[in-house]
């Protein structure tokens, strides 16, 4: 019964290494040709995660988790909650 709960643990921790640690670096948060002007961060008070174009172009951000896709499109300046709150990483930031 040990080993099954172990496996368990193992694949449950390996499983969710693959999501938004809260403390990794922006180079492995995203990939993509827009990363650069995209900002990412957790809001503590609305509990979800928010994304901020800082660039001059229209840049189309794309999550993903085991279970749907969220797409989200921002112009130049805009800012705007995911619509998951848990995805896995890096997500992809790229020029629309």
């Amino acid at each position: 019964m040990k080993s099954k709960l172990m496996v368990a643990l193992l694949v449950a921790s390996a499983t969710l290494s693959s999501f938004l640690p809260v403390t990794a670096s922006a180079g492995q948060r995203c990939t993509g040709n827009a990363c650069a002007d995209i900002q990412h961060s957790w809001d503590a008070g609305a509990q979800r995660h928010l994304f901020t174009n800082l660039g001059s172009r229209r840049v189309k951000v794309e999550l993903r988790n085991w279970a749907a896709g969220n797409t989200l499109t921002l112009v130049p300046g805009q800012s705007t909650y995911a619509g998951l709150q848990m995805f896995e990483v890096p997500f992809r930031a790229n020029y629309d």
